[in-house]
């Protein structure tokens, strides 16, 4: 009986160890997800999108990369 409760409180402390960590993972998402929209609501913080004409790479690429689809990707 004695085996058995040390092996239930075993189960116990790691369940509990575990439910603990990940209540601390969704808390700090949370929390980074509100303080990123804040970041980006100020107007002095700008969010664009980079075009095709802004990226300085020769259309010639020895890389040995197919970039004919690059700038026509649709996410």
């Amino acid at each position: 009986m004695i085996v058995f409760g040390h092996f239930v409180g075993g189960l116990a402390l790691i369940g509990g160890s575990m439910i603990a960590a990940i209540a601390a993972v969704v808390l700090a998402g949370a929390t980074g997800v509100r303080h990123l929209q804040r970041i980006v609501e100020q107007k002095s913080f700008r969010v664009v999108q980079l075009g095709r004409t802004d990226y300085q790479y020769a259309e010639s690429c020895d890389c040995g990369h197919d970039h004919s689809q690059d700038g026509h990707q649709t996410f």
